[in-house]
């Protein structure tokens, strides 16, 4: 299940799974997303799979979705916090957001805070 909490004071939105992402979750979860960060001016995600058990569908909607992500020009930080588990899929999905030229870091779960830390810094992404 997707849901996602704006942080408007850093200009950030946490977009959190948790159980499994199912195309449902796609398709409520993304039109108030997106309508949300362009109306908000958002800049800045942590997408927050530490509760993420699992893609229930690994489908063009979830590339859809992280797609959209890619190409809106407003978004240009993303920290991704995430458990060994999910890591071949958190890798595919960070090298999408790098070949969108987005400024891209990956967190364990245990550094959560650090992960909005740095989204609320000016610090660039190790390459």
């Amino acid at each position: 299940m997707f849901s996602y909490e704006i942080l408007e004071e850093d200009g950030v939105v946490v977009l959190a799974a948790t159980d499994q992402i199912t195309l449902e979750d796609f398709q409520v979860v993304a039109p108030a997303f997106f309508a949300d960060i362009k109306s908000k001016g958002i800049r800045k995600i942590l997408v927050d799979y530490r509760e993420l058990q699992k893609w229930a569908s690994r489908s063009a909607e979830n590339l859809s979705f992280f797609a959209r992500i890619d190409s809106r020009s407003l978004i240009d930080r993303i920290a991704v916090v995430y458990h060994a588990g999910i890591r071949n899929e958190v890798e595919e999905l960070s090298e999408l957001f790098r070949n969108a030229e987005k400024d891209v870091r990956l967190f364990r779960p245990e550094q959560y805070e650090a992960a909005l830390d740095w989204l609320r810094s000016g610090q660039a992404a190790e390459k």
